[in-house]
């Protein structure tokens, strides 16, 4: 596979082929992981604090492992040992999960596996600037959104039927996929030239002497910070609700397991449906205006999810959530390539995990206290909250930041 040379569909598919593993877990994690640590803890703060524990991976371990790849010279390349040996670690884990019915060994086999998990995500992503033309990176960003959907889709059909038969099996399947589609990747990239991989700008070379220095840094870069600021808003909306949603399902509206799941694998089959015409719109209009699109859709799911009363209505919402986090799953990737750095993509990819998972550790944590002692409606109006506010900081956010942290750094 030659770099920066047109690829096809194949090609591009096999670069991201190992985010289908990962994100069949991710849906496995909202939509069957909460069943599980409620076989061993009714109380929804510690249900929240064990799924936190994911959001904190996925803050720390892309950063690390995104710095580390940039710089990593080996002669299997710059991304793909992390691939490899994250793939068949996450793999391992993934079959430990259910076997303890104790709490705090559970908690452990999950933290493990969210560790490993979100050590290869941020060179997978890398591959993209690495490896695609400029002129294709929003199709490949188009792919590699099918390819999560694929994955999520996966994880929440066959992740529901497996969980009638056994709590054990859901996480063995999982396994099996991380571990295939990690090793496809790993061998779908073999032949890449890492020479020309990273960019060779000495400007962009950041060794720099202190914490400050590397600070300033990033505020020469204000359209990457302005929408990490956003962006942390819509997560924090998407971490207060999906991870409680099957137990707002089972608990609130009296659904079934499996009706809980189909009510997630419609929110999937959407997603993949949209998803290649939302990264067709990103490339033809502005990226922001086309999340800004999809932000509205989802505020409005969210308000509408508060007064869901039954089966046909909360379809309604995860349509609409669907059609609304297609935008925001698919386009960020491209528009974060765009706009970082020669040299530091797969720094930037991992800096970016911060405003994904950072505000998803707060949500969740906030999200079990209130169902708790609120109740499950009120996490829906705060989603709502945080989506327009995010509208708002996504429309007319970078003018302000670039007064605000440019003097302060300057």
């Amino acid at each position: 596979m030659q770099n920066k040379h047109s690829l096809s569909y194949f090609q591009i598919t096999f670069l991201g082929f190992a985010t289908l593993g990962v994100s069949m877990f991710w849906s496995l994690n909202v939509a069957i992981t909460p069943l599980l640590l409620e076989k061993i803890t009714t109380s929804a703060t510690l249900i929240g604090f064990a799924l936190s524990l994911g959001a904190i991976a996925g803050a720390v371990m892309p950063i690390i492992t995104g710095l580390a790849s940039d710089r990593l010279d080996t002669s299997w390349g710059k991304r793909r040992p992390f691939v490899l040996f994250g793939g068949i670690v996450a793999a391992f884990a993934a079959i430990l999960v259910p076997l303890s019915s104790v709490y705090i060994l559970t908690l452990l086999m999950l933290a493990l596996l969210y560790v490993a998990l979100n050590s290869y995500i941020a060179p997978v992503f890398a591959f993209i600037p690495d490896l695609v033309p400029e002129d294709q990176r929003g199709q490949a960003a188009g792919i590699y959104g099918v390819l999560r959907g694929v994955g999520t889709l996966a994880g929440l059909a066959l992740g529901g039927y497996l969980w009638r038969f056994s709590t054990i099996l859901p996480f063995v399947a999982t396994s099996v996929v991380i571990l295939a589609t990690a090793l496809a990747t790993f061998i779908a990239t073999a032949g890449y030239d890492r020479s020309s991989i990273g960019g060779n700008k000495k400007e962009e070379i950041v060794r720099r002497k202190s914490i400050k220095a590397y600070f300033r840094s990033l505020s020469e870069h204000p359209a990457v910070l302005f929408f990490w600021c956003a962006q942390s808003f819509w997560w924090g909306a998407f971490g207060i609700v999906i991870p409680f949603f099957t137990l707002f399902a089972k608990n609130v509206l009296g659904l079934s397991v499996s009706s809980s799941s189909s009510i997630l694998v419609v929110f999937g089959i959407v997603a993949i449906m949209a998803m290649i015409p939302v990264s067709k719109l990103g490339d033809r209009w502005n990226p922001r205006l086309v999340m800004s699109m999809g932000l509205s859709i989802l505020g409005v799911a969210a308000l509408y999810g508060y007064f869901a009363q039954n089966l046909v209505q909360v379809y309604i919402v995860m349509v609409l959530c669907a059609l609304g986090m297609s935008a925001l799953t698919t386009l960020p990737y491209a528009y974060i390539a765009s706009i970082s750095p020669e040299g530091r993509k797969a720094e930037f990819y991992g800096l970016e995990s911060i405003s994904i998972s950072a505000p998803q550790i707060f949500a969740l944590w906030t999200g079990g206290l209130l169902i708790d002692y609120v109740g499950y409606r009120i996490i829906f109006l705060i989603a709502a909250a945080a989506v327009f506010f995010s509208i708002l900081i996504l429309s007319f956010g970078e003018r302000s930041l670039k007064s605000i942290l440019q003097p302060e750094l300057g």
